[in-house]
C-alpha cells in the first residue's frame, strides 16, 4: 500500500484537472483535494498538430499551481496527457519544457489507453461492474467510446470529436449557424456510424449507458440541476433544442447560466452526444462524476494488487491483435528472447528494467505481414503505433515496442530513420540491444524445433550452445542465427559463436 497520497493530473485539451487522494486502511479511496484550470491546450493550433507558445505558457503556469498544491499533501504526482499532447508535433519539446520548468514528468497515453482508464474511473462512480457498460466520454480533443464488463474493456474507440476541436472547426468563437450545425452533424455522423458498425460487426450489446466529463455533466446540470444522475433521450432532446437556440457564446452564458469556457464549446459536445444517442439507440444515460483522473488514481493506489491484472491485460491485447490479423502467436520467439536477455542482463542490468518491451516486441514483430511481406518490419511499426487494440501501454512504450519490431530484420537502427532519431540515448540503447536479441531469437525459432540454450559470456566472446534432439537440427538453427547476429555483436562488442549440440 502506498504510504503517500497520489496527485493524479489529467492534461486535457480544454482543461487540466488534478485530484489528490490516498488509500485508506479498509481499501477505499479518500479524496483530499481537487483543482481544475481551463488551459485550452489545443487552441489555435489548426488540427491539433502544434501546441502554441501561448498555450504552452498557460499549461506551465497551471502545472506549477498544481505542484504547489500537491506539495502540501506530500503527494506523488502522476501526470497523464491526452489528445492535444498526443497529436502535437512538438510533443517532446513541450514535455521537456514541463520537466525542466515544473519538474513534472508527463506520460502521454493512446486513445485506447485513455478509454480504458476512463472506464476504470467510471466504475468507481456508477455500480455497473457486472453489466455490459457502454461509456461515452466527450473531452476537448477526442471522444472515447468504451464497452466493458467486470472491470475489463471489450471494445474501445477514440474518435477525434472533441468539443474544443469541433468548435474550432465549425463554430469559430462559439457562433452557431444553421449551415454550420448541418455540416458538423454530418461530420460527426461519419465517425460515430463507423464505430457503431464495428460494434455491430462484433455482435456486441450493452445493458447500461454511462457518460462522463464536462459536456455531459453540464447537460445533466441543465436538465436535472444535479438532482438525478441520469437523463433520458426525451430530456436530452429538449435540452439540445434550447442549447442550439442561442447562437452566440454570450447568449448561452447568460440564458443557460454557465461559465464562458463551457458556453462556447457546449453546442459541439452536445451534437456529439445527440448523434451518439441516435446511432446507438440510447434511451437513458447515467452520468458519472468520475472519469480519467479517477481511473489513474485507482490504478496507482491499487497497483500492487492489480499488477498481474495489468500484465494479463497487456499480454491478452497483444494476442488479440495478432489473432485479429490472422498471424501466428510467436511464443517460442518470445521465450528465447527473454532467456537471452536474462543471461545478458547479468552483465548489463540496465536492460532488465524494461524487459516487457522485448517481450511484447517478440510477440508483435511479425504482424506487418498482414499488410505485405515486403517491408513488413515497417508495416509492423505502423500497426503498433496506430492500433486501438493494444491496452495498458503508454505512448512511449508503444513507440519502443514498435521500434524493436521495426528493426527485427533488414537495416540496422540509424539516426537517419526518424522513428529512431527521436528517441533518447537510453531508449536508443534499449532498442538496439532488444532488436539484436530478437534477431537471434527469430533465427533460433525459425522452425518448429524448440532448442534448449546455454549461454556462456567470456571477456571477448559470447557462446551460444544450441541443444536439440539431432545434430542436423541444431546445425540448421545455428545457420539461421548466424545470419542475424551482427547487431548484438556490435552492442556487446564481443564475437558471438553458435555451437550445435544434442541432448
Amino acid at each position: 500500500m502506498l504510504s503517500r497520497p497520489i496527485a493524479a493530473i489529467d492534461i486535457g485539451t480544454n482543461s487540466f484537472h488534478m485530484i489528490i487522494a490516498k488509500k485508506t486502511e479498509n481499501d477505499h479511496i479518500e479524496i483530499l483535494d481537487r483543482e481544475k484550470i481551463i488551459v485550452r491546450l489545443g487552441e489555435g493550433s489548426g488540427d491539433y498538430d502544434f501546441i502554441s507558445k501561448e498555450a504552452e505558457l498557460r499549461a506551465i503556469a497551471a502545472l506549477k499551481n498544481f505542484k504547489e498544491i500537491a506539495k502540501k499533501y506530500k503527494a506523488v504526482i502522476q501526470a497523464v496527457a491526452t489528445s492535444a499532447v498526443r497529436e502535437a508535433k512538438n510533443q517532446q519539446d513541450f514535455i521537456k519544457k514541463v520537466k525542466k520548468q515544473v519538474g513534472i514528468n508527463i506520460k502521454v497515453i493512446s486513445g485506447s489507453e485513455e478509454g480504458r482508464l476512463i472506464y476504470l474511473g467510471v466504475l468507481r462512480s456508477i455500480p455497473a461492474y457486472d453489466e455490459n457498460a457502454l461509456v461515452i466520454d466527450i473531452g476537448g480533443g477526442s471522444t472515447e467510446i468504451v464497452l466493458g464488463k467486470s472491470g475489463k474493456p471489450i471494445f474501445i474507440r477514440s474518435l477525434k470529436l472533441g468539443a474544443v476541436r469541433l468548435t474550432e472547426k465549425f463554430f469559430k468563437q462559439g457562433l452557431l449557424t444553421k449551415e454550420a450545425i448541418k455540416e458538423a452533424k454530418k461530420y460527426i455522423e461519419n465517425f460515430i456510424y463507423d464505430t457503431y458498425k464495428e460494434f455491430q460487426d462484433q455482435n456486441l450489446s450493452y445493458d447500461v449507458v454511462i457518460g462522463s466529463s464536462g459536456t455531459i455533466k453540464t447537460i445533466n446540470e441543465l436538465i436535472n440541476q444535479n438532482q438525478k444522475n441520469y437523463f433520458t433521450k426525451e430530456d436530452f432532446d429538449q435540452c439540445l433544442e434550447i442549447i442550439l437556440a442561442y447562437e452566440t457564446t454570450s447568449k448561452r452564458k447568460k440564458k443557460l447560466d454557465i461559465e464562458e469556457f463551457r458556453a462556447d464549446i457546449l453546442p459541439a459536445g452536445a451534437l456529439v452526444l445527440s448523434i451518439f444517442f441516435e446511432i446507438f439507440q440510447v434511451k437513458k444515460l447515467y452520468v458519472s462524476n468520475y472519469a480519467l483522473r479517477e481511473g489513474i488514481l485507482f490504478e496507482l493506489l491499487f497497483r500492487k494488487s492489480k499488477k498481474t491484472e495489468i500484465e494479463d491485460l497487456r499480454r491478452q491485447s497483444c494476442i488479440n491483435l495478432v489473432k485479429k490479423l490472422n498471424q501466428e502467436i510467436l511464443e517460442n520467439t518470445k521465450n528465447i528472447s527473454l532467456q537471452i536477455l536474462k543471461e545478458i542482463g547479468k552483465y548489463y542490468p540496465e536492460l532488465l528494467s524494461e524487459k516487457h518491451i522485448l517481450e511484447y516486441s517478440a510477440l508483435l514483430h511479425n504482424i506487418g505481414v498482414s499488410i505485405s511481406h515486403s517491408a513488413h518490419h515497417k508495416h509492423s511499426y505502423y500497426i503498433i503505433t496506430n492500433t486501438e487494440y493494444l491496452l495498458g501501454f503508454t505512448n512511449k512504450e508503444l513507440q519502443l515496442i514498435a521500434c524493436v519490431a521495426r528493426y527485427h530484420r533488414k537495416s540496422l537502427p540509424s539516426i537517419k530513420h526518424s522513428e529512431f532519431a527521436i528517441l533518447s540515448d537510453k531508449e536508443k540503447n534499449l532498442v538496439e540491444f532488444y532488436a539484436g536479441i530478437l534477431r537471434i531469437a527469430i533465427g533460433l525459432t525459425r522452425t518448429k524445433i524448440v532448442p534448449e540454450l546455454k549461454i556462456e559470456i567470456n571477456p571477448n566472446e559470447v557462446i551460444f550452445y544450441i541443444y536439440t534432439k539431432s545434430k542436423r537440427e541444431s546445425e540448421l538453427l545455428v545457420e539461421m542465427a548466424e545470419l542475424r547476429k551482427d547487431l548484438l555483436e556490435y552492442k556487446l562488442n564481443k564475437k558471438i559463436t553458435f555451437i550445435a549440440s544434442t541432448y
